[in-house]
This record gives C-alpha cells, sequence and structure tokens, in this order.
C-alpha cells in the first residue's frame, strides 16, 4: 500500500494509556476471520467499551477454535463461554458465524500483562452482559467472576 500523510509537528512518542484492569461491559465492534500458525479457526475481535469514564476504548482479543486432539484444545472452553456470553450457539455441534457477532454485548475482565519489558492490557475472560442501569459499583477483585 502506498499513500501520502504529513507528520509535521507530531512527537514521535507513546502517550497512550493502559485500560486500567477491571470488568468492562463491552460491545464486539468488529471481527476479523482467520487462522492460528498451528492452521486452526482463530477470529481477532475488537470491543468497544460501551458506559463510564472509558467509553469509547478499544480491547483486542482472540478468540481460538482448536480441533479436537490439538495441543491448543484446552482453550476450547474459554471459547465455549465467550460463545455462550454474546448469546451464541454454544452447545454439541454447530456452525460458527462470527458476523453475527458484531452488536453484541458482554462484560470483559482486562488485567495487564508484561510482554518484551512492555506493559498491554490483556482480556483474562468474559462474563455477561449488564445494562448500564444495573451496573453497581465495584472494586477490581469483586468484579471478577473467575
Amino acid at each position: 500500500m502506498k499513500f501520502d500523510t504529513d507528520m509535521t509537528g507530531i512527537d514521535e512518542g507513546r502517550d497512550f494509556q493502559l485500560l486500567p484492569p477491571g470488568m468492562y461491559t463491552c460491545e464486539v465492534v468488529n471481527v476479523e476471520d482467520g487462522y492460528s500458525k498451528a492452521g486452526d479457526p482463530m477470529i481477532k475481535v475488537t470491543l468497544e467499551v460501551a458506559y463510564g469514564e472509558y467509553a469509547g476504548r478499544l480491547v483486542f482479543d482472540r478468540i481460538l477454535f482448536p480441533k479436537v486432539g490439538s495441543p491448543a484444545e484446552k482453550i476450547l472452553g474459554r471459547s465455549k463461554h465467550f460463545l455462550h456470553v454474546i448469546g451464541e450457539p454454544y452447545e454439541d455441534k454447530f456452525e460458527v458465524d462470527s458476523d453475527n457477532w458484531v452488536g453484541k454485548k458482554c462484560g470483559v475482565l482486562v488485567m495487564h500483562r508484561e510482554y518484551e519489558g512492555k506493559m498491554y492490557a490483556n482480556v483474562r475472560g468474559y462474563d455477561f452482559f449488564e445494562p448500564a442501569d444495573q451496573l453497581d459499583e465495584r472494586t477490581d477483585s469483586e468484579a471478577v467472576p473467575f
């Protein structure tokens, strides 16, 4: 890809602040279908914080669907739980249709992790959607459902 841009007066640096650890109500705003290095279906999910001080901030995750018998098979429980909390089929045999995920809301537990000397926001887990009028004030430790 080639295109023109203008960086005049732009400071190089990272002034981006990580989303603080905690539970956030998010909406799936984008999905990108692909495959893992091992060839398993993997969907990159972009989630947007829906309410509160951090509304509009983005969180990213990958939902992996390894084949039964794959070394990554242990992750299937996390994938199944994600499908459950966004109201998609999650029991027995079915066709996954990630196009249905956009617009779905869920609780997202964000934690921080270090990778190669840098801190990153990391999706630690998912919970069922709570409408804004039902959200209460919880500390990070009280908000962790798992």
